[in-house]
């Protein structure tokens, strides 16, 4: 028989998996061995003492600044992301099926990111016992994809160039002041293969000859309620001619709210 309702979750994970997930260089100096064995998310939820192990929902808010490090380290704060303040609400996991995975700022070379690769948004339970989080089943999303190092970082001549952009991506529905079992928020934190309809189909990165590293940026964002973000007029500086010009102030346009990130490196092999 379950205990009664309790507002601490046990969450266990390797620290193989966050090393994974996340680039190690950023985070190898945070005590994550000891970080992740101890309560660190709230909840009404119903449970058994023994500690549960999240096979799919990640301890996100353990890793918040690592994210937020590895973010302002790579510049993608302020570049791509403007505003200082933001905080991840969830996880972006992205894999293509060559086998790469991004994971904040590792390397992958431009072959192996060719094809549209495979995205699941793994949302954040808040840690302030005061807040609460629902995606209702009217809410949707848009997830872009963007360089903003195009041709080369420090030119911005054609940046940001826009690689991808998905508009009315729909999430599973949650309530966490409703769930009252485990086993149904995991489920339910967790949408796989995200999918919308396309406004520019997914490019790879195209990084031209001695141009160095190049970041490439996926970000989900929440649409507002009742409006649908339009195709740009073009994929450089996302259809506006003004350098610099990208994710951010699309964003802005149609009125989107940052929810997740990640990004990886890319450069030519000829250096």
């Amino acid at each position: 028989m379950s205990l009664a309702l309790t507002r601490t979750i046990w969450r266990e994970t390797s620290f193989a998996t966050t090393r994974r997930l996340l680039n190690f260089n950023c985070i190898r100096s945070q005590p994550f061995a000891n970080y992740f064995r101890r309560p660190v998310l709230q909840q009404k939820l119903q449970f058994s003492p023994k500690p549960i192990l999240f096979l799919s929902a990640m301890p996100l808010m353990t890793i918040s600044d690592s994210i937020m490090d590895s973010l302002t380290k790579s510049e993608v704060i302020p570049t791509v992301i403007h505003d200082k303040s933001f905080v991840p609400k969830g996880f972006l996991t992205i894999k293509y099926d060559t086998g790469k995975e991004v994971t904040m700022g590792n390397n992958i070379k431009p072959s192996d990111a060719q094809s549209k690769p495979r995205i699941d948004f793994t949302l954040n339970l808040p840690s302030d016992s005061s807040s609460s989080l629902k995606i209702s089943k009217g809410d949707k999303f848009t997830l872009v994809f963007t360089d903003p190092d195009a041709p080369s970082r420090g030119n911005e001549t054609w940046s940001e160039y826009c690689h991808w952009i998905l508009v009315d991506v729909k999430l599973n529905t949650f309530d966490d002041t409703a769930v009252n079992a485990v086993d149904t928020a995991e489920n339910q934190l967790t949408t796989e293969n995200v999918d919308g309809t396309e406004l520019f189909s997914y490019v790879g990165p195209g990084c031209p000859p001695k141009t160095g590293k190049h970041r490439y940026v996926f970000l989900l964002y929440k649409q507002k309620s009742g409006v649908v973000p339009k195709v740009p007029e073009g994929r450089r500086n996302w259809g506006t001619g003004v350098p610099g010009y990208g994710a951010a102030e699309y964003a802005e346009k149609w009125g989107l709210t940052l929810y997740g990130v990640n990004f990886f490196y890319a450069r030519n092999e000829i250096q």
